[in-house]
């Protein structure tokens, strides 16, 4: 809410309030269950991520990922090509690191443009 109201350009103001959150012997009166609360924000989060930063929030971490694939990748495989190592999967489990940084960061550059898209949409 508050990134919404930021994004809108409300003024925000912190102000003390009185909370009980016991209601008598009946005990709380929150009703959700807190594993699905925690797992709705959780959700909402990651929509507001892809939305309003994606390049950051996805782009950026894939690039380090394809960066640590690609180093560990070379180096395993220098050592399997100096007899210090006789399997490859080390070398694949880094490949597998770099594509899935790959994926990650093509997907922040998807996001991107299609949030640009609907926000010049929107504005029109």
């Amino acid at each position: 809410m508050l990134i919404d109201a930021a994004n809108f350009g409300s003024r925000i103001k912190e102000v003390d309030i009185n909370v009980n959150y016991h209601r008598g012997d009946k005990g709380s009166i929150h009703k959700m269950n807190p594993i699905t609360h925690g797992l709705s924000v959780l959700v909402h989060l990651v929509q507001d991520m892809e939305f309003h930063r994606p390049l950051y929030y996805f782009t950026l971490p894939g690039v380090i990922l394809i960066l640590v694939g690609l180093i560990l990748g070379l180096y395993f495989f220098g050592d399997y090509l100096n007899h210090h190592m006789t399997s490859l999967l080390p070398t694949a489990m880094a490949a597998m690191i770099g594509l899935a940084g790959l994926f990650i960061a093509f997907t922040g550059i998807i996001l991107h443009s299609m949030s640009r898209l609907i926000g010049r949409n929107i504005s029109k």
